[in-house]
């Protein structure tokens, strides 16, 4: 891969492998507006699709937060889909 493809991480960001307390923090950290803090995500797919975003955002806020369940998920499903389960 060139070196103008590979992706560019900051070494002197002090956040990179930071661990935040809650969302709100980790937002207004990176400049962000808490007005805006996103802690809740709708999923309205089923699938293995929607079982990998849930797993990896779930990581990630393990890795930042030491919470997997620092971001809630609200989870559409059909009659079927229940049925199913």
């Amino acid at each position: 891969m060139p070196p103008s493809m590979k992706p560019k991480i900051a070494a002197s960001n002090p956040n990179l492998h930071r661990r935040f307390h809650d969302v709100a923090s980790y937002v207004s950290e990176l400049g962000g507006s808490k007005g805006r803090v996103i802690e809740k995500v709708l999923i309205a797919n089923n699938g293995v699709a929607a079982v990998k975003a849930i797993r990896s955002i779930r990581r990630w806020a393990y890795e930042v937060f030491g919470n997997e369940r620092a971001i809630s998920f609200v989870v559409m499903a059909t009659p079927e889909d229940l049925r199913a389960n």
